[in-house]
């Protein structure tokens, strides 16, 4: 009897522990990454990968209209 309660309440804990963070994934992804942050944007590890994202994207792009070129040609 005690084993079965012992199996339910840790059950009980993983399934609440799980909705929580499941919860605040969808309910935080609208906000800003660099909220709370008190250092200045030019030591910016956030900042610094989405530039390089960026460029990646934009690189790719180049890339794309390079190649649609040529094949149109």
């Amino acid at each position: 009897m005690l084993q079965e309660i012992l199996v339910v309440l840790i059950i009980g804990g993983a399934l609440i522990w799980a909705g929580v963070r499941i919860s605040r994934n969808f309910v935080n992804r609208d906000t800003d990454p660099c909220d709370g942050c008190g250092s200045s944007c030019g030591s910016c590890a956030v900042n610094d990968l989405k530039k390089e994202i960026e460029q990646k994207q934009l690189e790719k792009m180049k890339k794309n209209d390079v190649l649609n070129q040529h094949l149109k040609n």
